[in-house]
């Protein structure tokens, strides 16, 4: 790797550990049923989700709606990977990498932790 490739490979290491971070919610993290009161009304509804199994909520909980970005990422992360490993494997061992190989990832992680902000939860 040179210094140029650096920049590639600090970003897919980024990627790769934010996905580790969505992987470790989903696996440890417990499920949950939130109750939300409808603004202007009496009624209230209900979200299955997972959320930290501490007390004092730090994080935004994840709800089905949370997977797909992380299957995205998933599959964006392993093209981009194969893509270097067949351009390290074709190329000449004294060869320069491509120049997309010297630049940062194109794209950020689209599935996220977020931190948590009060909501209007209703109490027993």
């Amino acid at each position: 790797m040179t210094a140029s490739s650096d920049k590639y490979w600090k970003s897919c290491s980024k990627f790769l550990n934010n996905l580790a971070l969505f992987r470790h919610a989903t696996a440890h993290w417990h499920p949950f049923v939130e109750i939300y009161e409808q603004e202007g009304t009496d009624k209230v509804y209900i979200k299955h989700v997972l959320n930290q199994p501490r007390l004092g909520k730090l994080y935004e909980s994840l709800d089905d709606q949370s997977v797909l970005p992380f299957i995205e990422d998933c599959h964006y992360i392993r093209s981009q990977l194969r893509e270097l490993n067949n351009a390290v494997l074709r190329k000449p061992r004294d060869a320069k990498l491509a120049d997309r190989f010297e630049r940062p990832l194109a794209r950020k992680n689209a599935a996220r932790i977020r931190r948590s902000y009060p909501r209007k939860l209703v109490t027993a």
